[in-house]
């Protein structure tokens, strides 16, 4: 059985956040905002917002995400040869990230059920999410050619 390795575990962790903190910074307080400003009545005023909230949530989702996607990535290598596991290494925390991307974006969906917005809003926040976990997927791929063992793992 491979160990995570800790380093790296938290470099990942790190990377995932910042990159799950400046995108949501681009999409949703930039590109978006036009959007939010004509269903302003749905959402919370600036001054009430809690922004805590969504720092923790950011944190949680890059914790799960690399975990999850490094456990599955990890599993795969550890019950295959090594000459499938490299090949594998290529493409499988991209696929694994977008796999999570499609879950995590069908769950958007539901939203629509119980915001009064526009289904483009929530279109977009399905979008969002399918790229906010292929691009944690692409990080760890860059992440475990560059510094870490197969993402997470040693031998």
């Amino acid at each position: 059985m491979k160990k995570c390795n800790t380093k790296c575990c938290l470099i990942s962790v790190i990377a995932v956040l910042v990159f799950f903190f400046l995108f949501d910074l681009l999409v949703h307080g930039k590109l978006m905002q036009s959007l939010y400003e004509t269903t302003a009545d749905v959402w919370r005023p600036m001054s009430e917002m809690k922004h805590g909230y969504g720092f923790l949530s950011n944190v949680l989702l890059a914790v799960f995400s690399v975990c999850i996607i490094s456990y599955a990535f990890c599993s795969n290598c550890e019950n295959s040869c090594e000459e499938t596991c490299a090949e594998k290494s290529k493409k499988c925390p991209i696929m694994l990230g977008s796999i999570l991307g499609l879950f995590v974006a069908s769950m958007q969906l539901g939203s629509y059920c119980w915001l009064p917005v526009p289904f483009c809003i929530v279109g977009f926040w399905m979008l969002i999410s399918f790229l906010k976990f292929t691009g944690a997927g692409l990080i760890l791929k860059i992440l475990s050619k560059k510094s870490c063992n197969k993402i997470t793992c040693d031998s």
